[in-house]
């Protein structure tokens, strides 16, 4: 953190007198000086820099400074305080994932439930304030003590991997001190505020979660009942604290909660099977392949949550209403459950882990809303042994009318008065509060009555006689008694939706007589039903006063103008029959339809109006880039200017897009995207608008990877909570910005292979190379190609492939790559198959056995397809990964198989050389994992030949540039923003260096400059760096809440491949033009630097002639406190060297050379 924070700052004393400087180092967290001796003469700013002597401390060595600017020491302490503020920000980033903070809010919640209901009629709120704080620290050190335990684990993990510990954010040692001093402060704070038997509870928790439950999970699956048993004594501490016992009412809602974690970690271990696999735990699920007894489980412990309401009423806990309402809460819930049982599918799942989510809350909520003090509860008791003990008078009473009178009876002495909502209103945000009663304010009314019957009486006035009606106080006085209907006076008026726009009109409906009204009406509804919710009355089908027939047309209202959209664009030319094809318009739209004049005018012809060049940009003299941010509400093009370590601005906008802005394939185009559809602009210093494509409430777009096609998507939310989600995808032509074909249904039917989930995005594969001839989408057991001709499917027929999970085409070839996994119990073992489009060959097949998961990737010239595929051991407990290589362009398309060389290697990334036949691989485990090199072309043999591997890198994305050659080995998000910048060709590192939280990591299209960024996904640093392909920082600019960087694409190259080799072989002829430019920018920039230099020596030299006047100007003074002495010349003395020579010794030795 602190080598981040540098600041070199230096004090000049007169001649004799000492130079500081000031720096925050990285093993330093406090200012250190260094000394310099100087002369009059090394007034140099250069010089004196140089000339410096050893570090010393600042406290020891303060007093020999006569002068010193404080001015300085303010700069040093402002940025050490920032250095700390940060550090604080890490740590405390650190300390909250430890701690799983959001879990631990669940605990001190459930702690919390159970101190108010051991609380009786009156909350201690201190009380309750301590309990839930120490709840929370000890739960936060049983997380810590967890994630320290299962650091390993963790690694693993998709889902934790980026914790602190696997991560490497904050060391072992430092995590074990903190779970330490939490657990053991939290357990004295209930000790000394509560008592010692809820202190109690909470050690034996913390050890039972830490030290039993946390090893028995990489044991034996009984580890999830122990769980619960943990999660279930939080209420129990609650109540302990506030009753000081544990009584048979206490254990409610432990049960509660013992019961409910079963089916909520049922739930999400069957989400997170693979997770819990590749991690090394022991779930439930796992050891049950066909998920019946982890549904069977997980729906008899919801049937056990049935009959908690009734027995929190019996005993005397809770009013009858929660009987009820828990009871149909519980239902709800086991009814999720049997559906996961019935049909174990993810989606079943996930409803009933959702479903387990919104229990908990509502139930703890109405416990507390309708519990009983001890009033009520004492009041109950008394009304049991007074039926026991009635009068005989009331035993000689008719049965009837006794038992309507002990009801009522019961209602007055027991049951709360029903509460009106708004009543509730004021505990919404706490519900763990008791609910406010209306008690004091019906007795104040009683009591008010008879003050006044008193008062009349007093004064001999007969109270029946008075008309109180009739009493009319004083204009403006009301005596301090509010009005009934003051609240009226402060709610706002209604507001309506102005227009119609949720009012379509539906015209060539046929023309039928009255008794075929009702089943014109009936058909027309329910076509129009589907879609939306019609308001009641809201179809109206006019007919003529005189026949008595329909008018052909009909209006239909909806709930929302979305509804209405969609059914115009949904509905508008259906087909009924050969006769009546539909016509749909918005009822908004009919004013301008009456408008059309009766005559036809021919159009107005405009002349033709060259517009700018789209690709002019690419003819930029100094051979630049342009590139796209987006921060803030501005959005800005840029042009890359090197030369100038800075950018150049293009074009500028405030509120340019409503959500983010991309460029098309080529980068022609640049779209913005917006509410009512999206724009596409173009230009090279303009961007004009070109062309809008409506399609309202877009969310993503895509373009075909010839730019001749604009894919866009929305997803509506269903008016009738059984539907899901309506999906619209729109294929637009570019240039007429014509809808060529468009795609609705279910947001299931556009799901990866069909199945239930979100959808998979993008949804439609583009094939055929820049020639955008196909497209292609999975749907359930088939794959649809489609030909961009006529925008209908090949062969009038999809491919049937059972199960087919993913495609992905070749980029350069009309071939496709399909991946079917294991069917029927993995006797039917998983493929990859390569299919020629459009015949529809299979052109080669690979059997794969015991897979976990697949995934593809081409190299970019579709010579090679790499499937990295993770198998099953024989265990089936763990997994390893290998790679089945296909070489396309060689005869009968061989499979090469590889493997690393440690099987158990997890694959982080994987990468292409684009345009080459390398590819790198990064495996090993977090957080300094291994990277390999591999070649398809070495040797003579033909075969894939690993280049090296390079061992212990902090990186988990590797990003090549565009040309090859070079890559980038970088350290995302937890990695803190480590990038290597490595040389493939001489397998040599050029550079190494960081940039702090960094998100991003491009490469501009022609390989030169890397641009690595901060999104505002962090709150600290955002902005961008722009680097030289060998790591040189060039610039670096800071843009507060930064969203996007992109760099724009730039279309292959138009020169003939003869034109390319030409060059290639003279250029240095070409280079010598761009050599000139660059040393003329080198002289600039050198005399620009020569400019600051002089600048900075004339400021030198001002500041040193002024604290010369200062030293004269004190002379006499400082000769007055040395006694009249001048001394400063004796401090003044020069250095100089003296060689002297002195012979030792001389001697003669007569050698032979016999």
């Amino acid at each position: 953190m602190w080598r981040r924070f540098s600041s070199k700052l230096a004090v000049h004393s007169p001649p004799g007198q000492l130079l500081l400087r000031l720096s925050s180092e990285p093993n330093h967290h406090g200012l250190r000086v260094r000394y310099f001796s100087t002369t009059p003469e090394s007034t140099d700013p250069v010089n004196w820099i140089q000339s410096g002597s050893a570090v010393q401390s600042l406290g020891s060595q303060a007093t020999s400074v006569n002068a010193f600017d404080l001015s300085y020491l303010a700069a040093a302490s402002i940025l050490k305080a920032k250095g700390v503020a940060d550090l604080s920000k890490h740590y405390g980033r650190c300390y909250w994932e430890l701690s799983k903070a959001r879990l631990s809010m669940l605990v001190v919640a459930t702690s919390g439930t159970g101190y108010i209901l051991g609380s009786g009629s009156s909350i201690d709120y201190l009380g309750l304030c301590c309990t839930c704080a120490g709840t929370m620290m000890v739960a936060a050190s049983a997380n810590s003590l967890n994630q320290i335990f299962e650091v390993n684990n963790d690694a693993k993990m998709n889902r934790t991997k980026f914790r602190p510990l696997p991560s490497g954010r904050i060391k072992r040692p430092h995590a074990v001190a903190w779970a330490a001093s939490v657990g053991v402060a939290g357990t004295t704070l209930l000790a000394c505020q509560a008592n010692m038997l809820a202190a109690g509870l909470a050690a034996s928790n913390l050890f039972l979660y830490a030290f039993v439950y946390t090893p028995l999970k990489q044991i034996h699956p009984v580890n999830t009942w122990v769980g619960a048993v943990v999660g279930a004594i939080p209420p129990l501490l609650g109540w302990a604290a506030a009753s000081g016992d544990i009584s048979l009412n206490a254990l409610l809602l432990p049960a509660a909660l013992y019961f409910w974690q079963i089916p909520h970690f049922m739930a999400l271990a069957y989400l997170c099977r693979k997770d819990y696999a590749d991690g090394g735990f022991r779930m439930f699920s796992l050891a049950d392949a066909s998920g019946h007894r982890t549904a069977l489980v997980a729906l008899r412990n919801c049937l056990y949550l049935l009959p908690l309401g009734y027995l929190s009423y019996i005993g005397g806990i809770t009013s009858g209403w929660f009987c009820v309402e828990s009871t149909v809460l519980a239902l709800a819930m086991t009814s999720t459950a049997a559906s996961f049982y019935q049909n174990r599918t993810t989606k079943s799942a996930r409803k009933m882990f959702h479903a387990s989510l919104l229990y908990l809350p509502v139930f703890m909520s109405g416990l507390l809303i309708h519990r009983l003090s001890d009033n009520e509860q004492s009041m109950r008791k008394n009304l049991e042994q007074f039926s026991e003990l009635s009068s005989p008078m009331e035993m000689g009473m008719e049965e009837t009318e006794l038992a309507a009178t002990q009801q009522k009876r019961k209602r007055a002495l027991v049951d709360k008065p029903a509460l009106p909502p708004v009543s509730y209103a004021s505990i919404a945000p706490f519900p763990f509060l008791p609910a406010p009663s209306t008690a004091a304010s019906t007795m104040a009314d009683v009591m008010s009555m008879e003050e006044i019957r008193a008062t009349a009486d007093r004064l001999g006035v007969d109270y029946s006689s008075i008309n109180l009606d009739s009493i009319r106080l004083p204009p403006g006085d009301d005596f301090g008694i509010v009005s009934d209907d003051e609240d009226l006076k402060g709610e706002e008026s209604l507001e309506f939706e102005e227009g119609f726009g949720n009012i379509i009109v539906v015209d060539n409906l046929p023309v039928v007589p009255r008794e075929k009204f009702e089943k014109l009406e009936g058909v027309v509804r329910k076509i129009y039903s589907q879609i939306g919710v019609i308001k009641e009355d809201g179809l109206w089908m006019p007919t003529d006063p005189d026949t008595q027939k329909t008018l052909g047309y009909c209006f239909i209202e909806y709930n929302t103008a979305s509804e209405a959209e969609l059914a115009k664009e949904k509905t508008h030319g259906y087909k009924l029959d050969r006769s009546h094809i539909f016509a749909v318009n918005m009822f908004d739209d009919i004013e301008k339809f009456m408008k059309v004049p009766e005559e036809w005018a021919p159009p107005e012809t405009k002349p033709y109006m060259p517009g700018e060049n789209l690709q002019k940009w690419l003819t930029d003299d100094k051979a630049r880039d342009q590139f796209v941010i987006r921060a803030g509400t501005d959005t800005e093009v840029l042009w890359n200017d090197a030369r100038q370590s800075k950018p150049e601005l293009v074009y500028k906008k405030t509120y340019w897009t409503e959500s983010f802005v991309q460029w098309s394939s080529l980068g022609t185009y640049l779209v913005t995207v917006h509410r009512q559809g999206v724009a596409v602009w173009g230009g090279d210093t303009t961007f004009n608008r070109l062309m809008r494509y409506a399609h309202p409430q877009v969310k993503l777009i895509d373009f075909s990877p010839g730019e001749k096609f604009l894919v866009t998507y929305s997803s509506h939310e269903p008016s009738n909570p059984r539907d899901t989600h309506r999906v619209v995808l729109n294929i637009f032509d570019v240039r007429t910005g014509k809808v060529m074909r468009d795609f609705k249904g279910s947001a299931d039917e556009f799901a990866i292979g069909g199945g239930v989930g979100s959808v998979a995005w993008p949804v439609f594969r583009w094939g055929g190379g820049k020639d955008d001839k196909y497209f292609a989408r999975i749907g359930k057991n088939v794959v649809s190609v489609y030909e961009t001709q006529t925008f209908s499917l090949i062969d009038k027929k999809s491919i049937k492939v059972d199960s087919v999970m993913d495609i992905s085409w070749s980029p350069t070839d009309a071939i496709l790559a399909l991946f079917v996994p294991e069917l029927g119990g993995g006797n039917q073992p998983a493929r990859v198959s390569l299919v020629q489009i459009p015949s529809k060959d299979e052109l080669r097949q690979k059997n794969l056995f015991s897979v976990s998961d697949c995934k593809m990737y081409w190299q970019s010239n579709g010579d090679y397809l790499a499937v990295i595929v993770d198998r099953y051991t024989k265990t089936k407990k763990s997994t390893y990964t290998g790679f089945e290589l296909f070489r396309i362009k060689e005869r009968d398309i061989p499979i090469e198989v590889l493997e690393l060389e440690n099987k158990s290697d997890k694959i982080i990334a994987f990468a292409w050389e684009p345009k080459g036949h390398r590819f790198a691989v990064i495996h090993g485990d977090n957080p300094r994992p291994d990277v390999s090199f591999y070649s398809m072309r070495s040797g003579n043999t033909g075969r894939v030949t690993k280049l090296i591997t390079l061992k212990g890198k902090q990186a988990n994305a590797l990003y090549w540039s565009p040309a090859g050659r070079f890559i980038i080995l970088a350290g995302l998000k937890g990695f803190n923003g480590q990038l290597e910048f490595y040389n493939v060709d001489e397998l040599e590192t050029m550079g190494t260096s960081e940039h702090f939280m960094a998100t991003d990591v491009e490469w501009d299209p022609t390989g030169r400059y890397v641009m690595t960024a901060v999104t505002s996904v962090h709150e600290m640093e955002n902005g961008f760096n722009v680097w030289s392909f060998n790591g040189r920082l060039l610039y670096r600019i800071l843009k507060d809440h930064f969203f996007q960087f992109l760099w724009r694409p730039r279309p292959p190259s138009l020169l003939s491949p003869e034109k390319e080799e030409e060059i290639a072989k003279n250029l240095k002829k070409y280079s010598k033009k761009y050599e000139a430019e660059d040393q003329d920018v080198s002289l600039l920039l050198s005399e620009q630097d020569r400019e600051k230099r002089k600048l900075v020596k004339e400021e030198w030299d001002r500041w040193v002639s002024e604290w010369r006047r200062f030293h004269e100007e004190e002379k006499l003074y400082r000769q007055e406190l040395r006694d009249g002495e001048a001394s400063d010349e004796e401090e003044e003395y020069e250095a100089k060297e003296i060689e002297v020579e002195e012979l030792l010794d001389v001697s003669e030795e007569v050698i032979s050379f016999d």
